[in-house]
C-alpha cells in the first residue's frame, strides 16, 4: 500500500506483521522481542563493534538511507503483532530500504548465541527500568489480571525471556516475520 501525505514530510516505511496473540509464557513471542532488539538495538556487547541493532546499523550509519528506525511487538489479543518503522533520509529509494530488511530479517536465521544473550540482558533490564512508570506497573498489573495470576517475573513475561535462545529467534523469524504475514505501508509527500 502506497500514501502520499499532502503536507512535507519524510518517506516513511512501515511494516506490520501478524503475530499469536500476547501470553506472557510464550518463548516464542519473547523470541520475537529479542528479535526486534537484535535488528534496533542498542546492544551493548564485548563482541560487537557497534552497539546498534544490525537493521539500524545498515540503514542509519553505514548506508545513510534511514534517519530513524523502530521496532517491537506490541502485546495485544486477537491478533499480536510486531511492527517495525522507517523514516528514510532524503532521497532513499524504498525498494533499496526494503531490500536492507528483508536481508537482515534472513540474518536473524543466522544470529549468534552472543548477541542473543546481549540483546535479551539489554532487554531485560529496560523492561526493569521501564516498571518505575505508572503507566508500565498499570500495564503490567492488567495482562496479570487477565491472564487470572499474580504480578510476577512470569507474568511479566521475564522467565520466557530468560529461555530464548538463538534457535528460539532464528525459528520465530521465520514463522511470523515472513511475508503471508505481513501489512506493508510507503509513506510519501507530494512534490512541493
Amino acid at each position: 500500500m502506497s500514501v502520499t501525505w499532502t503536507a512535507p514530510t519524510r518517506a516513511r516505511i512501515a511494516y506490520a506483521w501478524k503475530v499469536a496473540p500476547h501470553d506472557a509464557d510464550s518463548v516464542e513471542l519473547a523470541a520475537l522481542d529479542v528479535a526486534a532488539e537484535l535488528l534496533t538495538g542498542p546492544i551493548p556487547s564485548a563482541a560487537s563493534t557497534s552497539p546498534s541493532g544490525s537493521l539500524y546499523e545498515r540503514l542509519v550509519r553505514t548506508e545513510g538511507l534511514a534517519t530513524e528506525v523502530t521496532a517491537r511487538r506490541v502485546a495485544t489479543l486477537d491478533p499480536g503483532w510486531m511492527r517495525l518503522e522507517l523514516v528514510l533520509a532524503d532521497e532513499a529509494d524504498p525498494d533499496q530500504v526494503d531490500e536492507v530488511v528483508r536481508e537482515e530479517l534472513a540474518a536473524l536465521a543466522e544470529v549468534s548465541g552472543e548477541r542473543v544473550e546481549a540483546a535479551r540482558t539489554h532487554l531485560s533490564r529496560r523492561r526493569a527500568l521501564a516498571l518505575d512508570a505508572p503507566a508500565a506497573v498499570a500495564e503490567a498489573i492488567g495482562w496479570a489480571t487477565r491472564a487470572g495470576r499474580e504480578v510476577s517475573a512470569s507474568s511479566l513475561g521475564e522467565t520466557a525471556l530468560a529461555e530464548v535462545g538463538a534457535d528460539d529467534v532464528s525459528a520465530a523469524a521465520a514463522r511470523w516475520l515472513v511475508d503471508a504475514g505481513l501489512t506493508m505501508a510507503i509513506l510519501t509527500s507530494e512534490a512541493p
